[in-house]
């Protein structure tokens, strides 16, 4: 090979560089354009971002601030209550507690905004009062906000909460202040959702006027529901038409980021052309507000064209300028390239030993340096090629040793080769499959378009994953992921393809398994809350497809906390376990039963001919619970309690049919008798009256509507009263008297008879005092304790706390429980009444006979009076039986040593039946009715 003289090559070196240069100012042009065009597009993204986010922190500054301001004021208010009401409670003569009871109840019925409220903390970390109950009394000092709220004690504070149920947590802020003697930490927190009502977006108005996005670009805010609540022309408006696809892509956007950008088209008014726009939007999730800024980006861009233009001609100057150094350097080059002809020419015949020597020019001494290397490269040829061989041999190692299966095909699907890893998941040798199609797995689990589909994939973008089901050698089907790519040779065209997957068996058991967990109960494995309500859904939906009936059933185990307390909680879960399989035994096929949590269940009877039936399936299950169930060396006799709602009858939605049921089974359970109630509108009334009640009895304390009455104990031995029963009463201003029959279950589930028993005791201790001082007399006091009250860790505390307020002598206090009270911790109890029993309080134990009547644990409670229920005295003129405990108890109390006092007397028979076995005191109608004090103080004159 020689190169042509010296005139052709200048002239073709002029034409190769020309090209070269044209090529290469094309290139740094273009390269130039797209540089400066990114660095625009950059630049008008974070101008918009900029924007977006400056609006955004205006609008959190004011939420900010108004929070702030709102919170400040509440908690200045609370405070200036609480002060006063420290200082009229305590010129009343309230004790501490019963004041700091007030304090906490003032602060319940307060309201901040929609969700907002009011909490104490005190300052050892523990949760004093709280709107959520079950953290009431918990220690809560691991919380990082409520350790900021420790050492900060007043001020303001912004901090995240998660409530149950909900999937994200929520903004909050709170101000506090503190009750420095008490220690308590008064805080008052809100949502940042309240937000939107606090500011006034049209101070925005200004600050987007002067927004400077070009001169069409602007700012808006619209909310969720597609209300532009800040636009330079269309505020208060909803959006466009043809702009609601903005908002609903900006939904989408937020799932996985709080902002983003839309490209989009705009047909302007005033022009005759669709033009393109740029969003920026940024999502203030707690108020459902959008904030975004946009941008024509013909005017954003207007400048790059300029400059486009000013570097287009630029590159032509340069390329003439290019053109003529060419020209000159190809004659330059030309002449001494004819030196080195003979060295190409003997490589031309495969003399690769020779090598071309420098000439003296820079440029061809470098040319002659890299062929004589490229001479080498060929010398050393061999030892590549080995070196690919160790490549190829490396590669098939990997390939039968990867832990997923491998398949290889031609064009036609026919099986190439296939590795270990195939062989282990499918069971096929490559013997077995080698020159067949992949149809042989086939599990015919998918129809004929997912197969089209995986085809059509394949062949449009070279390649395919997802989840299939194969079949193995054994029959046995199984889903794996499977990625298909299309192999290309050197020309890129097809030449087959190449299989590559592994078995999620066991991932699929394990996804079966947790969806199985998330709706059913672990320890039953019934159906739980969430599925049953889906059943139940599904069941309306039906019946008003079809017009059939169905019911919902409640059931509700009684004494279930007993078998708990007798025999532990894991014999009390055997116990449930025992009942659920009755019950599924009972049911019908189409019939659904859950357990909703701890020792209550529900059932579903989707389709009824009749009401009648579900009475029939009802029936039938009692008797199977009623059976007796043998625990270790226990048996048990169960009974339950249930409700019946009908539907459509008494509803057509879940929640409601579900509270039906609810409130029919808890009116059965207080019946007390087991069985079942059919929900009724009487039961909703009853249930929406206690509401009521419950509602008022919150206020009645400190509003002045509670009384205490006292009834005479009459001493049939001195012939004297000696002392009094204090019995509370409730004269409500709108409804007149309200039975205590009614109330006090209201109070003792509410939770509020702890309060009115402490209230009660003082109320009594300060009369019973006076009464004394006046007539000189020491006349006793007995009063109720409540089971809740009595369970409490400082109730001993509190006796003493209302004896040391009142100065009253304890020995003349008779505290009465009764015997479910006592029985329900029977060493807790004993230890209670011994540690009072030291300062002089004494016990009596009321209504007995009508609970436990156990006397190994009368004896072992030390009480020195024993009450016989009214219940009894009022059956002695007709009930035989009647007398029989009466006279039982009578000699029981004398035997252990303690006073007896008969309750409800209020005949002459009765008296006479009470004398004639010697009862010593006694306590009714015929003595004396419940008074008021100043009523009292009369009867006393008129009984001297």
């Amino acid at each position: 090979m020689r190169l042509r003289r010296s005139q052709p090559l200048a002239r073709r070196l002029f034409l190769r560089y020309g090209l070269i240069s044209l090529a290469l100012i094309l290139i740094v042009g273009l390269g130039l354009f797209f540089v400066l065009s990114n660095w625009v597009n950059r630049n008008i993204r974070s101008s918009l971002e900029k924007t977006s986010r400056s609006i955004v922190e205006i609008i959190e500054n004011g939420a900010r601030i108004e929070i702030r301001r709102l919170l400040q004021a509440e908690v200045s208010a609370a405070m200036d209550r609480i002060a006063r009401v420290r200082s009229e409670a305590r010129e009343t003569g309230a004790g501490e507690q019963q004041i700091r009871q007030m304090v906490i109840d003032m602060l319940a019925a307060e309201h901040i905004g929609r969700e907002g409220y009011f909490f104490i903390i005190h300052g050892n970390g523990k949760v004093i009062y709280h709107p959520r109950e079950e953290l009431v009394g918990e220690e809560v000092r691991n919380l990082d906000f409520i350790q900021a709220m420790k050492e900060q004690r007043r001020g303001f504070m912004e901090y995240e909460s998660r409530l149950p149920g909900e999937a994200q947590a929520r903004k909050k802020a709170l101000v506090s202040d503190v009750i420095t003697d008490w220690d308590w930490i008064i805080a008052a927190s809100v949502y940042w959702t309240d937000y939107p009502r606090l500011f006034d977006i049209n101070s925005l108005d200004d600050f987007i006027q002067s927004i400077d996005l070009g001169d069409r670009g602007y700012s808006f805010v619209v909310n969720g529901e597609g209300t532009l609540l800040v636009h330079p022309s269309l505020r208060g408006r909803s959006l466009p038409e043809t702009d609601k696809p903005l908002l609903s892509i900006m939904r989408r956007g937020t799932k996985t980021s709080s902002s983003g950008f839309i490209p989009y088209s705009w047909y302007p008014d005033g022009r005759n052309r669709w033009e393109k726009k740029l969003l920026h939007y940024i999502q203030l999730k707690e108020f459902d507000w959008y904030v975004a800024s946009t941008v024509y980006l013909a005017d954003a861009q207007r400048p790059l064209w300029r400059l486009g233009i000013f570097i287009f001609l630029f590159s032509i100057l340069t390329l003439i300028i290019f053109l003529i150094v060419s020209a000159r350097f190809g004659r330059i080059l030309s002449r001494p390239l004819d030196s080195i002809n003979e060295c190409l020419d003997k490589g031309e015949v495969g003399d690769y030993s020779r090598r071309v020597a420098p000439v003296g020019v820079k440029e061809l001494d470098a040319l002659a340096e890299h062929f004589n290397r490229f001479m080498e490269q060929l010398e050393q040829g061999k030892e590549v090629a080995m070196s690919l061989e160790t490549l190829r041999a490396l590669s098939d190692t990997v390939f039968q040793n990867t832990i997923e299966g491998i398949a290889i095909t031609d064009l036609e699907g026919t099986i190439q080769q296939t590795n270990q890893a195939f062989t282990e998941i499918t069971g096929y040798t490559m013997d077995e499959v080698l020159g067949k199609n992949p149809r042989m797995l086939k599990s015919d689990r998918h129809e004929r378009d997912f197969y089209e589909y995986m085809w059509r994939s394949i062949n449009e973008t070279g390649r395919w994953s997802g989840e299939i089901w194969n079949r193995r050698k054994s029959g046995e089907a199984y889903p794996e992921w499977l990625s298909i790519t299309t192999l290309r040779g050197n020309s890129n065209e097809p030449v087959g393809y190449i299989s590559i997957f592994h078995d999620i068996s066991r991932q699929k058991k394990t996804e079966q398994r947790l969806s199985y967990q998330a709706y059913h109960d672990a320890l039953t494995g019934l159906p739980n809350r969430s599925l049953f309500r889906d059943r139940l859904e599904m069941a309306i939906a039906s019946a008003n497809r079809t017009g059939e009936k169905g019911a919902v059933i409640f059931m509700d185990i009684d004494n279930f906390k007993q078998v708990n307390d007798v025999l532990g909680h894991i014999q009390g879960d055997q116990f449930l376990s025992i009942l659920a399989e009755r019950l599924v035994r009972s049911i019908r096929e189409v019939d659904t039963v859950a357990r909703l949590g701890g020792d209550e269940f529900s059932l579903l009877l989707p389709v009824l001919q009749e009401q009648t039936d579900a009475i029939e399936v009802l029936t039938r299950i009692i008797d199977r619970i009623e059976e007796p169930v043998l625990l270790g060396t226990k048996t048990i006799h169960p009974r339950a309690s249930f409700g019946i709602t009908y539907f459509p009858e008494d509803g057509n939605d879940s929640d409601r049919l579900m509270r039906n049921a609810d409130m029919a089974m808890y009116r059965s359970k207080h019946r007390g008798d087991g069985g079942y109630t059919l929900f009724n509108a009487s039961i909703e009334k009853k249930n929406l009256r206690r509401t009521s009640l419950e509602d008022k009895l919150r206020g009645a304390v400190t509003a002045g509507h509670l009384l205490v009455f006292y009834q005479p104990q009459y001493s049939l031995e001195q012939k004297r009263v000696t002392g009094f029963e204090a019995l509370i009463r409730w004269n409500d201003p709108q409804e007149g008297w309200i039975s205590p029959g009614e109330f006090i279950p209201i109070a003792e589930s509410s939770g509020l008879i702890s309060a009115i028993d402490t209230w009660t005791l003082r109320q009594a201790l300060g009369t019973i005092k006076t009464l004394n001082r006046e007539t000189g007399k020491k006349y006793n006091i007995s009063v109720n304790v409540s089971a809740l009250q009595f369970r409490e860790e400082g109730f001993v505390e509190s006796i003493l706390a209302a004896l040391n307020a009142t100065s009253f002598p304890p020995e003349l206090l008779e505290l009465e429980i009764t015997e479910s009270t006592a029985m329900q911790n029977v060493s807790a109890a004993i230890a209670k009444i011994e540690e009072l029993s030291k300062r002089g309080v004494c016990f009596a134990v009321d209504d007995f006979g009508t609970g436990y009547s156990s006397l190994s644990y009368l004896n072992r409670l030390k009480a020195g009076t024993l009450k016989i229920d009214r219940s009894f005295i009022q059956e002695l003129d007709t009930v035989p039986e009647a007398a029989t405990v009466v006279t039982s108890v009578i000699a029981l109390g004398k035997n252990l040593g303690m006073r007896i006092i008969a309750e409800g007397v209020e005949t002459e028979a009765q008296l006479e039946f009470i004398q004639k076995h010697s009862c010593s005191i006694v306590q009714g109608y015929l003595f004396g009715r419940p008074m008021p004090f100043e009523e009292l103080k009369e009867f006393l004159e008129h009984d001297a």
